[in-house]
C-alpha cells in the first residue's frame, strides 16, 4: 500500500496556498501522456480504457463498454500540443444549422458547462467539462438536466488520483501501437488555399437541394454530412441514392500531418484495415475486414488543402455516380477563391 503522508504530500502540489483571500485554487500538474491516463484509470477503477481518436494534437480516450451505468457517458482528451489554445478550442461556442453550442464559465468545481439546444425544439442537452492535469480534459455528457451525479464524481475522483499519482511507467496499460503501412504515404500536397467550411455549406444546397450539416468540430477539422434522424425518411432515402453515405473532413490546421491521420489505417477489435497506394487520380482505397463480416471498401481523396471526402464504396473497390456528384462539387469548393 502507498503511505497515506506520500498521498498528501503529492496531492498538497495540486493546491495552492489559502494566503491571501482565504481561497484554494487548484494547481493543473502534469503533462500526462496517453498511455499514462490508461494506466492510472484502470489502477484506480479496474476499467480498461482505449485510444479511439489519435491526432497530431490531441488522443482521445474512451471506454468501449455498453454499460454505462457505472461512469456514463464521457471522453477523455490528452492533449499534445498547444495546450491552453487546445482546450479554448474544446470549449468554443458554435453555431450551426440546426442546434447552438454554449459554455458557461467555469464554477466553483472548475467544471465548464456545455450546453446543445436545437433551434427547432428548443431542447438542450448538457455537457460538462474539466481539465484534472496541464494537458487531460475530461468531457461528460450529463443526463437530462445540468447536474454532476454520482457518474461524474466517480470519473472525477479517478482522474484526480491519477493527476495526483500517475503512473510511473507507461508501459502497463499502454494502448496499441498503431503502425502505419508502408502503402500509407500521402500523395503530394495539391495547390490551393485552405478551405473554409462555411464555404463547403453554402456551396453544397446549391448544386445539389440538399443541406449539409457540422456533425463534430475538433482543433483539428470540422466534419460535414447530411443531418442525422431517429427515422428515415424520403429525403434521406433520397440523398443516400444519389451521393450515398460519406463525411467530408474539412482541416483546420497542420493540414498534411492531419490528412496523412485520416488515410492511415487502423484496426480495432476484430475488424482489420489496410491502405493501397493512391491511384492516378488521387483516391486513397481502405479495406475493413473482420471475421465472418464482408470486407468493404472506402474511397478518400483530398481536395485542396484543406478538403478530404471519404467515401462508402461497399463490397466493391469502385467509384459510382455518387462518387462523381460529390467529387465536382468539393473540386468546384476548392478551385473558389471566396
Amino acid at each position: 500500500m502507498r503511505a497515506t503522508g506520500c498521498l498528501l504530500v503529492l496531492f498538497a502540489l495540486l493546491l495552492a496556498g489559502c494566503g491571501g483571500g482565504g481561497k484554494s485554487r487548484l494547481r493543473l500538474v502534469g503533462p500526462l501522456t496517453t498511455a499514462q491516463v490508461i494506466a492510472g484509470f484502470q489502477r484506480e477503477t479496474g476499467t480498461q480504457l482505449h485510444a479511439e481518436d489519435e491526432t497530431p494534437t490531441y488522443d482521445r480516450v474512451i471506454s468501449r463498454s455498453e454499460d454505462h451505468s457505472r461512469f456514463g457517458s464521457f471522453s477523455i482528451f490528452v492533449i499534445k500540443r498547444e495546450v491552453a489554445k487546445n482546450f479554448a478550442r474544446l470549449i468554443e461556442p458554435t453555431d450551426g444549422d440546426f442546434a447552438r453550442q454554449t459554455y458557461a464559465a467555469p464554477d466553483a468545481a472548475g467544471i465548464v458547462w456545455g450546453a446543445r439546444c436545437f433551434k427547432e425544439s428548443g431542447d438542450c442537452a448538457y455537457t460538462a467539462t474539466k481539465r484534472f492535469a496541464t494537458n487531460v480534459v475530461l468531457e461528460w455528457d450529463a443526463v437530462g438536466a445540468r447536474v454532476a451525479d454520482a457518474s461524474w464524481r466517480r470519473l472525477s475522483a479517478a482522474l484526480t488520483k491519477v493527476a495526483i499519482d500517475p503512473p510511473a511507467t507507461t508501459t502497463t496499460g499502454a494502448p496499441a501501437t498503431t503502425t502505419a503501412s508502408p502503402t500509407t504515404t500521402a500523395p503530394a500536397k495539391p495547390d490551393g488555399a485552405p478551405i473554409p467550411a462555411s464555404r463547403v455549406v453554402r456551396l453544397f444546397p446549391r448544386r445539389t437541394r440538399a443541406q449539409l450539416t457540422r456533425h463534430e468540430r475538433t482543433p483539428d477539422w470540422d466534419e460535414l454530412g447530411f443531418p442525422f434522424h431517429d427515422v428515415e425518411t424520403a429525403e434521406d432515402r433520397r440523398l443516400s441514392d444519389e451521393f450515398g453515405v460519406f463525411t467530408i473532413y474539412v482541416l483546420r490546421r497542420d493540414f498534411d500531418a492531419n490528412y496523412k491521420h485520416l488515410i492511415t489505417p487502423r484496426s480495432f477489435d476484430d475488424l482489420s484495415r489496410t491502405a493501397e497506394p493512391a491511384d492516378p487520380e488521387g483516391i486513397v482505397w481502405t479495406k475493413t475486414c473482420g471475421i465472418k463480416v464482408t470486407c468493404t471498401y472506402a474511397a478518400t481523396k483530398r481536395f485542396g488543402d484543406s478538403l478530404v471526402l471519404d467515401w462508402q464504396a461497399g463490397i466493391e473497390k469502385r467509384t459510382t455516380a455518387t462518387w462523381d456528384r460529390l467529387a465536382k462539387i468539393l473540386t468546384l469548393a476548392a478551385a473558389q477563391r471566396r
